[in-house]
């Protein structure tokens, strides 16, 4: 993980996250509408290790994770090869 910035907790953050965010990194909700994949998505793909996020901003208690230029584009190609929805032929209870 690398800490890319923090942020003071009693410094305000006008204009939301995007503030924050330096350039060239997309927050998680970016990156999913940027892959065409849910924020979910992203998150169980870093929860899983499918795709850790590696990247991060901390203001305060708030821990924000990035995505690079680079992440998406590996992104794009790890959900080009996964398949959506269920196999064919399977039965649903």
């Amino acid at each position: 993980m690398t800490l890319l910035m923090e942020v003071p907790s009693n410094k305000p953050v006008g204009n939301g996250i995007q503030a924050i965010v330096p350039e060239g990194y997309h927050t998680r909700t970016e990156a999913a509408r940027l892959t065409e994949r849910d924020r979910d998505t992203l998150r169980r793909w870093h929860k899983t290790g499918t795709f850790p996020a590696t990247h991060f901003v901390q203001a305060g208690k708030l821990k924000v994770w990035l995505y690079s230029d680079e992440d998406i584009e590996k992104l794009r190609n790890i959900a080009a090869e996964m398949k959506i929805g269920r196999p064919k032929g399977a039965v649903v209870a």
